[in-house]
């Protein structure tokens, strides 16, 4: 059963005590996100799990399913587009503590306590966000769109007559 995920949460204390997130969020809370989206119809599923891994080190891992309505590139109108992103973060609390993680951590800086655990939930599905969203080629407007003014040209292009082929007659 899907549970309400907290808008704002102690991030160090739930990894001591090894919470366990699953629910879901509507993208109307995300108004950064609600920018790259034709609506505020959707829903992002979201399963953390904030723990402390075996070298002491506070931990969010999990992942995002979103299920939401962004633009399609080539007619502006409405896709339904779906992304999962994976969450892996290591919890500090300071700079200095971010600076002595491997390079190949991904780290978040807790800044604040609670801390907004949907603005966290936000940027990772900006980040994650694809670069173009777009229909099929055969079900976009302005494909079809496209293919006809492609076809027109190339018509046009057969009849028409090389503007340099009057000067094939011109010797020097």
């Amino acid at each position: 059963m899907s549970e309400a995920i907290p808008d704002h949460i102690d991030l160090m204390r739930a990894a001591r005590s090894g919470e366990h997130l699953n629910g879901s969020l509507k993208p109307a809370k995300m108004r950064r996100l609600l920018e790259l989206l034709a609506n505020a119809n959707g829903q992002i599923d979201v399963r953390l799990d904030l723990t402390v891994n075996e070298r002491r080190q506070a931990q969010m891992t999990g992942s995002l399913h979103a299920k939401v309505e962004a633009f399609c590139q080539r007619c502006m109108e409405p896709i339904e587009t779906e992304f999962d992103v994976q969450v892996d973060l290591a919890l500090v609390e300071t700079e200095d503590q971010q600076l002595r993680l491997p390079e190949h951590l991904d780290s978040l800086v807790i800044e604040q306590t609670p801390s907004s655990l949907t603005e966290i939930i936000e940027d990772e599905l900006i980040l994650a966000f694809p670069a173009v969203t777009m229909h099929e080629v055969d079900a976009c407007k302005a494909s079809r769109f496209l293919k006809d003014k492609r076809q027109i040209e190339d018509s046009d292009n057969s009849e028409r007559k090389n503007p340099f082929a009057a000067l094939k007659d011109f010797k020097q």
